[in-house]
């Protein structure tokens, strides 16, 4: 038999492994890419035309004494379906391809929005009113006669809900496009971030001494921690200064293996307790302090901080339809 046979069987099935392997995490990574854009929906709500003209002195020549400029600002909502999927979005929109009524393409050419709308935002949330209803005064006395006691009725109370986050997307709009009576068509992409999975790292709800890791770059210590009935104040100092070296996070950053993305404050049950913090811009700053107001707040027992393992950058593509143009 050819010495080389074996080796060369060797091969072939170490070269078949690898390449099962491959396309198993290339499969893997499409079926993620596809849910997490899946989580998004987006609707426009505002579009804006502007027009600026400006006339300089004398001094000028004659034929760039006038400067007049044309734009379109788009708003739009970005509701998020699952906000335990995605760590954060970047609201700052490309539209790749924009066609008129007449089925012609437009041209456009997106304005660079403000360095802080670039990068990643947690999500946000808001309050809203439920749990109202009366008890029909007939199901109470039926409940009297079978000798069970009366149904209380719910009193309206304040719930977190996930909140739409809000999109401009700045244009520059070729002056021959003007003609146009809506945009029927409007393609674009986001980004958002997500992570593979998550870690947590609990640390008691009282001052102490002792730092505390929570990722290769960043420890915290809890200066202050007290909580009585329905208040709460906690301080914290990071280490680096300020939580960590990493500036907020854009679409064009390298992302480390794993980043601090909130805190949570956990009960004697070992669930959240309170509302959302303010998270704002990612990753999550440890260093500073906060007080607060809210049921069970004198249970508080640990603070558990979040951190998300190999975050990905996404790409996230939109359609929007059917877009009036104001007129000029």
């Amino acid at each position: 038999m050819n010495r080389m046979y074996p080796i060369a069987v060797l091969v072939t099935i170490g070269m078949s492994i690898c390449l099962a392997t491959a396309q198993s995490e290339s499969k893997g990574e499409s079926e993620r890419q596809k849910k997490v854009e899946d989580n998004f929906k987006v609707s426009w709500t505002r579009i804006s035309y502007d027009k600026t003209a400006s006339v300089r002195s004398t001094f000028v020549p004659e034929d760039q004494r006038q400067e007049v400029s044309e734009s379109l600002s788009l708003q739009c909502e970005v509701d998020m379906l699952d906000p335990n999927l995605v760590l954060g979005t970047s609201m700052f929109a490309v539209i790749e391809e924009m066609t008129d009524d007449k089925g012609e393409d437009i041209a456009v050419y997106s304005r660079l929005p403000s360095p802080l709308r670039v990068c990643y935002q947690a999500p946000r949330y808001g309050w809203k009113y439920v749990g109202s209803t009366r008890t029909p005064k007939w199901k109470n006395v039926v409940r009297s006669v079978l000798r069970l006691p009366p149904k209380a009725d719910l009193y309206p109370q304040w719930a977190e809900e996930i909140q739409a986050s809000p999109m401009v997307i700045g244009l520059d709009v070729d002056s021959t496009s003007r003609a146009a009576r809506e945009i029927s068509r409007a393609k674009g992409r986001f980004y958002a971030l997500a992570a593979e999975s998550f870690e947590y790292v609990d640390v008691p709800f009282k001052k102490s001494d002792k730092w505390v890791r929570l990722t290769p770059e960043v420890e915290v210590q809890v200066v202050e921690a007290w909580c009585k009935d329905s208040s709460y104040r906690i301080r914290t100092k990071g280490r680096p200064r300020g939580g960590g070296s990493m500036p907020p996070v854009t679409p064009e950053s390298h992302l480390p293996a794993r980043f601090l993305v909130r805190r949570q404050l956990i009960g004697p049950d070992g669930k959240p307790v309170g509302r959302h913090g303010v998270v704002g811009y990612l990753p999550y700053r440890v260093g500073g302090g906060r007080s607060d107001k809210g049921n069970n707040m004198g249970q508080i027992k640990k603070i558990r901080y979040v951190i998300a393992v190999n975050p990905t950058h996404y790409e996230i593509p939109f359609v929007l339809e059917h877009i009036p143009l104001p007129e000029p």
